[in-house]
């Protein structure tokens, strides 16, 4: 039991909610008036509710604090809110909280959890979900009936499964992300159909790449606000000079052909930030065709876990980002390391973070790692570690 003389102000930790909603041991008060409420922990809307009904003459209701909602089998919300609720003289049920403040706790619903905890309750209830915008959708195995019901409403959506969906149903979207896309989703991906997409993300198995039509749409200004994409398989590439995309900021890619990585550093001229995964047979990249090349990329990160890319290739793509600040490079340098540094000075003069796990194939110019950590400040964290068959591995931590 809850003892009147600690009120009016009332706070529950994470312990004690527990014990006392699970033992029932919380006598009504109908004499309190003012309650502040520290949530935390895992919760659901029936506990809530339930507790509800041990405050009856409630008039205000502070609730404040971050507090974590379950619904009826998922993780539903997380409230990062102070609300200062005054309710008149009547119970206060869930039911009776203030359609703002059940607006507020809907957004930061999935709508088939939403839908499914609800939708039929009353017609109050149904009109609010229907009010609802900017909301999200996880679409899993086979629970993407009624979806047609909501299509409009949802911004942001997430597929996890292979199977067919209608996309052009979806006319408001922001963000997009399909994590196992079969080539029917990748053919509905178009800018007609969402022209306000700002986040694409394309994981793809790895027999399937990318649709040229659906390149050529990404990388030619098709979508005026992309300003994030994540793409898998990007395999080819054509050269469209007559078209760019100038709304790309950040761009992963895994791709098997190198001279894809200039041909979009061209297509792109406003990004910022490229992450790059390698897999393919190393080949040679011409240099810019002017000597005044000035991209004005700031991050760039290379992954060449199989080892394919050669150093002619990393100190040619130097020359395409003069204005680099954060480099990562991963791959086998097969020429002394200190190659590598001196080419990054040379090359990339902006340069002011540098992060690597490389691989030096023994050579006779093996540099003692403590000269290089003075050569510049973005190499004063750099570690090495020596093999035993003569390689040394270069890291940061």
């Amino acid at each position: 039991m809850i003892s009147p003389e600690i009120l009016p102000r009332l706070e529950y930790l994470r312990p004690l909610t527990y014990l006392i909603l699970a033992d029932h041991i919380i006598q009504q008060h109908i004499n309190l008036k003012y309650l502040k409420l520290n949530l935390y922990g895992y919760w659901t809307l029936e506990k809530l509710d339930s507790f509800f009904a041990y405050i009856p003459n409630i008039k205000i209701f502070n609730l404040s604090s971050s507090f974590v909602f379950y619904n009826r089998s998922y993780l539903i919300i997380v409230i990062l809110y102070n609300w200062i609720i005054y309710l008149s003289n009547m119970s206060t049920r869930l039911e009776s909280l203030p359609n703002e403040l059940l607006i507020d706790i809907f957004i930061y619903f999935d709508i088939l959890n939403l839908y499914n905890s609800f939708w039929g309750l009353n017609r109050r209830f149904n009109k609010l979900v229907c009010s609802l915008k900017n909301i999200s959708l996880i679409i899993k195995e086979n629970n993407f009936l009624s979806i047609e019901l909501f299509a409009h409403q949802i911004i942001r959506l997430k597929i996890e499964t292979s199977q067919s969906i209608d996309l052009s149903q979806f006319i408001n979207l922001n963000s997009l992300e399909l994590c196992r896309a079969n080539q029917n989703q990748l053919e509905q991906i178009r800018s007609d159909i969402m022209p306000n997409l700002i986040y694409l993300t394309i994981s793809t198995p790895f027999h399937i790449s990318l649709p040229l039509e659906l390149i050529k749409e990404i990388f030619s200004n098709g979508f005026r606000f992309l300003h994030y994409a994540y793409l898998s398989r990007l395999d080819t590439f054509e050269n469209f000079s007559k078209f760019q995309s100038f709304s790309l900021r950040t761009l992963y890619i895994t791709c098997t052909n190198s001279n894809i990585i200039p041909l979009i550093l061209q297509a792109c001229p406003n990004l910022i930030s490229f992450h790059i995964k390698f897999f393919g047979q190393n080949r040679h990249i011409l240099p810019p065709s002017s000597s005044t090349y000035n991209h004005l990329l700031e991050e760039f990160f290379l992954d060449d876990p199989y080892h394919k890319l050669s150093f002619d290739t990393i100190h040619i793509l130097f020359r395409f980002i003069p204005n680099v600040k954060y480099l990562f490079l991963q791959f086998l340098c097969r020429v002394p390391f200190i190659n590598l540094i001196e080419s990054i000075l040379n090359r990339l003069e902006q340069l002011n973070r540098f992060e690597c796990d490389i691989l030096e194939s023994p050579n006779n110019h093996m540099v003692n790692i403590e000269i290089i950590q003075q050569m510049n400040e973005c190499f004063q964290y750099l570690q090495c570690s020596e093999k035993d068959n003569g390689y040394r591995v270069f890291f940061t931590e």
